[in-house]
């Protein structure tokens, strides 16, 4: 699949205007799962990514939602850049699909958000922010400069879905914050 993509990414920079240093990465529930994979595999190719109730691994068993020892499988970012990562999860993720929607230490979320902290250089959980917005509770986290690289967002009373307003939030709170330059670092 991640090798899919990059065909057609190939395919659609070759082909059409496209500004390469302009491409985001986002899905919801198996497409979260794939930009959560796509986001290590194939880092430089995407300005940004963004995740909607979705894990990193390929099941909703709650008994295999432990990503230690997919993480360790997991390559770094490719080309050692940054990365910008957004993970959103619905409160309700837990009931329908049994994934976890907290940040426990020994959670998914709290392994995936470490991991990519530490693929940006930064430290997790040290400098979190938290920002309550109706029913969004966001945190995040910055690099040494200020820039908001990671958040977590949990979705309160929300299902397994992606509401329209999280797609509003992707592009203005995130996406058009971030590009590439030609060397493929993150601006």
């Amino acid at each position: 699949d991640v090798g899919f993509l990059e065909y057609v990414m190939d395919r659609i920079t070759e082909s059409y205007p496209v500004d390469v240093g302009r491409c985001y990465c986002t899905g919801v529930s198996n497409g979260a799962m794939m930009v959560n994979k796509v986001m290590f595999y194939l880092t430089d190719r995407f300005a940004a990514y963004a995740a909607a109730s979705g894990n990193m691994n390929d099941t909703h068993l709650p008994v295999e939602n432990q990503l230690s020892r997919r993480l360790e499988l997991v390559p770094h970012f490719r080309n050692g850049v940054r990365a910008a990562a957004w993970i959103d999860k619905g409160e309700f993720d837990y009931l329908q699909k049994g994934m976890s929607t907290d940040l426990d230490e020994a959670g998914s979320n709290y392994q995936l958000l470490a991991r990519i902290a530490e693929e940006n250089g930064m430290r997790y959980p040290e400098g979190m922010h938290y920002r309550e917005n109706a029913r969004w509770q966001h945190y995040t986290w910055t690099d040494n400069n200020g820039v908001p690289l990671l958040r977590y967002t949990l979705n309160a009373g929300g299902p397994h879905s992606f509401p329209a307003e999280l797609a509003y939030l992707f592009w203005d709170d995130f996406f058009c914050h971030f590009r590439r330059d030609e060397k493929g670092e993150l601006e």
